[in-house]
């Protein structure tokens, strides 16, 4: 029997029948870098592609990223991507979200008024999740226990100082970090010695927008790295 067909999808309890890309591989322009590919089931693996689209949607528009190499081509695709006759429904729901604001000086005088979007942190987060639960298992060679909690934070909303002091010096006792592309994607990641499940992963995506995955588990197997 083929040897992926005995393992379980990275996501699921359900038997893997494909592989995955983590991460989501439409955030490189072609051609792409060797990617990373994990044990998947169909269905978890069709049901990311959207998320996938809406993920590399809203941070290539981050403000910064047009400073990456990648972002003329990226951007290119993701025109190419909002214009295809088959795409209505992800056109609509990218123009509901548009929104224009003021902008104002810090005395307080009218600056201009802006276009904006509001983002949908279910989405972002569930690829989040879903790169965190990938690249562990890449990491270590086993999967995540479904039952294992797996939390994610866009960079913009890191609001307590504390909390990220903490999450900083356990980062900097981690690993190097590690980039797929011409630092495209970068993540690094440190584990609790206690419990080998618990893990914090930070990833910077076309160099400007971060991204915090935090798992919790219990499972004192794996030692700190």
């Amino acid at each position: 029997m083929n040897h992926l067909m005995t393992q379980l999808c990275t996501y699921c309890n359900s038997i893997a029948d494909t592989k995955d890309h983590v991460p989501p591989k439409l955030i490189f322009p072609k051609p792409r870098p060797n990617l990373i590919t994990v044990p998947a089931c169909s269905s978890c693996n069709q049901q990311a592609s959207k998320d996938d689209e809406y993920f590399r949607l809203i941070t290539a528009l981050e403000e910064k990223s047009s400073e990456h190499p990648d972002f003329p081509k990226v951007y290119k695709q993701i025109i190419r991507s909002l214009s295809r006759p088959e795409a209505p429904g992800f056109r609509s729901v990218f123009q509901k979200s548009l929104n224009s604001y003021d902008i104002f000086s810090q005395g307080g005088i009218y600056v201009k008024t802006s276009q904006g979007y509001e983002v949908e942190k279910t989405r972002v987060n569930r690829v989040i999740e879903r790169v965190t639960r990938g690249l562990f298992f890449d990491t270590f060679g086993r999967r995540l226990s479904i039952e294992t909690s797996v939390t994610a934070t866009p960079g913009r909303d890191f609001s307590d100082p504390g909390a990220m002091a903490f999450v900083r010096d356990m980062l900097n006792k981690g690993s190097p970090w590690r980039c797929l592309g011409d630092s495209t994607f970068c993540w690094r990641y440190t584990t609790c010695a206690e419990e080998g499940d618990t893990s914090a992963w930070l990833y910077l995506v076309f160099g400007s927008v971060s991204f915090l995955g935090i798992t919790i588990g219990n499972n004192p197997d794996i030692s700190n790295k």
